[in-house]
């Protein structure tokens, strides 16, 4: 079995700037209202009155105008100590902006400087694509000439007089100077995706790798599954990782907008009637540090004590010899909780997934009801050793897996039957945690018992789950039940 122990690292510091967050907390305050953060373009941004028409057949239109706009955001270099002149901050791009304030923070969040940190081995990795939109605000400036040598040429242009000519064509001169950024020797590293990490790597002094990753949407991905890698490999201690971007103007939502790829009604990720994505943008920016990963992990994951990797068992290599809490010795580790903690495992995939399995359901419950069945009457015959399950009167529930209880005629353990079935790859669980109060999470909690919990305790000695998932055929079923036999008789 693979062991990937060697492979923790934790997050230990957060930033971001979101649509209707200027902070991490912000955003993470927006989550749990709720908050719908899609909102029509304002014409600071660009102007829908230039560049929207609802028909996508409509020459260089765009048919969407909406989006996750990023309008609230602080930005200080100068009072944050770091060296930005005005002349050199008015040429940055806004994304990098972003990128260097959600770097600045996350050391914050992290507790940097009161915090210790080898600033030798802290690395920059970020993702980002298309760079910016300053750097087509540029070349609207610096291609005037190709603008004024087509309005020369202009019939109409042409049959005025030479000093109106003139006197046109330099006021709409004037006009693009003042409309689009100056052309400095400060241009090009403010609107350079690659000069991203390198500017926060000099501003705060990280010596360690810098770059930037650009896989398209899986940009901030890519940097953070890169970052681990470091990590993992010591290539540096800590590493600040995430994803930025700000390209949301009138030309990327043309672009788009021809391949059909915008909605224009709204986001509904996996949902019927959805017909597109909506553009967002933002920063996010992490620190990685390696041996805090397990207890965070936990904290994600219920409180769970066991640090295996999800479809992993027994990466201590003892999992049902361990004594917690005031547990019976054997109780599978991977049930056994630690600490309170919360249950924050990602869902988007799980989402994805299940919307849009929502139209096996009907399939999936009756392979369920088929499967239980099979079990249920193939283990008829040793009830005197198993308390089998039976449906509430007047339910048709669809099963989560099948309930063994060991009797007190058993001549064995549950812990001994599930390490036998989980020998023949037969996998098992607990009933969730069995008598909470004498789990070491809840061992010190303030609490009262009603009644003396005899049935608790004899779930949490004696029950455990045997799958009934659909993919399971009546091959593998049979297996489950001759593993069972045997071992009764020996």
């Amino acid at each position: 079995m693979e062991q990937t122990a060697h492979r923790a690292i934790a997050i230990v510091g957060v930033s971001a700037i979101l649509p209707d967050a200027p902070s991490a907390v912000a955003f993470w305050q927006n989550v749990k209202s709720g908050r719908y953060s899609i909102t029509d373009v304002t014409p600071d941004r660009w102007d829908p009155a230039l560049y929207y028409d609802p028909d996508p057949k409509a020459p260089d239109k765009t048919y969407s105008k909406i989006g996750g706009w990023v309008r609230q955001w602080e930005w200080s270099p100068l009072q944050w100590g770091l060296p930005i002149p005005p002349r050199v901050s008015d040429a940055m791009d806004d994304g990098q902006k972003w990128a260097v304030a959600c770097s600045r923070a996350a050391l914050l969040d992290y507790g940097h400087p009161h915090r210790p940190l080898d600033l030798e081995r802290t690395a920059v990795i970020l993702g980002n694509a298309m760079a910016g939109e300053h750097h087509y605000l540029t070349a609207l400036r610096i291609y005037f000439p190709e603008y004024a040598q087509e309005l020369a040429a202009a019939p109409s242009f042409a049959a005025l007089p030479p000093a109106v000519q003139a006197a046109i064509t330099a006021e709409m001169h004037a006009g693009v100077g003042r409309r689009f950024p100056e052309i400095t020797e400060d241009t090009m590293p403010g609107e350079l995706s690659n000069c991203i990490a390198g500017r926060i790597a000099n501003l705060l002094n990280l010596r360690g790798p810098n770059y930037v990753v650009d896989a398209a949407c899986a940009s901030a991905i890519a940097a953070i599954s890169a970052a681990v890698e470091g990590l993992t490999e010591c290539d540096y201690d800590a590493v600040l990782a995430g994803g930025i971007d700000r390209n949301m103007g009138a030309s990327s939502y043309i672009k788009f907008c021809k391949i059909g790829a915008l909605s224009s009604t709204g986001t509904r990720p996996y949902a019927d009637g959805a017909d597109g994505f909506v553009m967002g943008e933002g920063g996010c920016v992490l620190t990685n540090n390696g041996p805090l990963k397990t207890l965070v992990e936990s904290f994600r994951d219920w409180g769970r004590d066991c640090w295996c990797d999800p479809g992993v068992a027994n990466t201590c290599g003892k999992r049902f010899e361990w004594q917690l809490g005031d547990l019976p010795f054997g109780y599978d580790h991977k049930y056994i909780y630690g600490h309170v903690g919360y249950n924050l495992k990602l869902t988007d995939m799980q989402a994805a997934i299940g919307v849009s399995q929502l139209k096996k359901l009907p399939e999936f419950i009756a392979a369920r009801k088929k499967n239980w069945q099979f079990l249920s009457k193939a283990l008829e015959p040793f009830q005197d050793y198993f308390i089998l399950p039976k449906p509430t009167p007047n339910s048709d529930p669809s099963w989560f897996g099948f309930l063994i209880t060991l009797t007190e005629k058993a001549n064995f353990t549950r812990t001994e039957l599930v390490r036998f079935l989980e020998s023949r790859r037969i996998g098992t669980r607990q009933l969730f945690a069995g008598n909470l109060t004498m789990q070491p999470a809840y061992k010190d909690t303030p609490h009262r018992i009603v009644g003396d919990l005899t049935n608790t305790n004899t779930v949490m000695n004696n029950s455990f789950w045997v799958g009934v998932y659909p993919g399971l055929d009546e091959p593998m079923l049979q297996y489950i039940v001759d593993s069972i036999a045997e071992y009764i008789r020996r």
